[in-house]
């Protein structure tokens, strides 16, 4: 029976290290320009706590290429907030890939392109390191056009960029962040690692004193 216990909580170690991060990906949109490829998921919207199906291992997720950057891959959404996008070219992570949950929240108003109409948006999902490092932990907030100026994190920096597509950045108000525990990109909460690892060391204690019985 120790010996079960012992390789049961193996198992359970090994789930836990191997599992992908795991992140909200979805998007909510509202605007006087309507998009009808955005799909508008009502508890992805800023200060909601998102569904638990909109939750993702980021691993299994294609990801948007952004031709701007070198490396190529960032945003692990289905979609641009630019309604006029056409961007198709979609790609899965590279192996050994080193994940990070991401939120951002639009307040503002498009170009002239777009008839300068006002828009509100939260989009949520997983980036790629590019150095395969994990991403410190960051919240940036302002104008758009400052932030260009300002954030220095290159996978950060190149979201900022690609979503200023069509944007009046003067006016348009965004905050970025991005975490690394698993689904950390909601308002409402955070589920670490930590707690599955520390849930795991309560189930070792206990089988301890169970197989001590035995």
């Amino acid at each position: 029976m120790k010996t079960f216990l012992n390789c049961l909580i193996l198992c359970l170690v090994f789930a836990v290290v191997t599992e992908g991060l795991r992140c909200y990906n979805c998007y909510y949109f509202d605007s006087e320009y309507q998009h009808e490829n955005i799909p508008n998921e009502v508890s992805c919207a800023l200060g909601q706590a998102p569904e638990s199906t909109l939750s993702f291992d980021c691993s299994t997720l294609q990801y948007d290429l952004i031709p701007n950057n070198k490396e190529g891959i960032a945003l692990g959404m289905p979609f641009s907030i630019n309604p006029r996008s056409n961007r198709s070219q979609r790609s899965p992570p590279p192996p050994n890939a080193v994940f990070s949950c991401v939120t951002m929240h639009f307040n503002g108003t498009y170009t002239e392109l777009f008839d300068n109409k006002t828009f509100i948006m939260a989009a949520r999902g997983c980036i790629i390191s590019y150095q395969n490092q994990t991403i410190d932990e960051q919240c940036h907030e302002g104008k758009l056009k400052d932030l260009i100026s300002t954030v220095k994190q290159e996978e950060l920096l190149d979201l900022l960029v690609d979503f200023n597509e069509g944007i009046d950045e003067n006016v348009t108000d965004i905050s970025i962040c991005n975490c690394n525990g698993n689904n950390c990109n909601t308002e409402s909460g955070v589920t670490k690692l930590d707690s599955r690892i520390g849930l795991i060391i309560v189930f070792a204690v206990f089988s301890r004193k169970l197989s001590s019985v035995w």
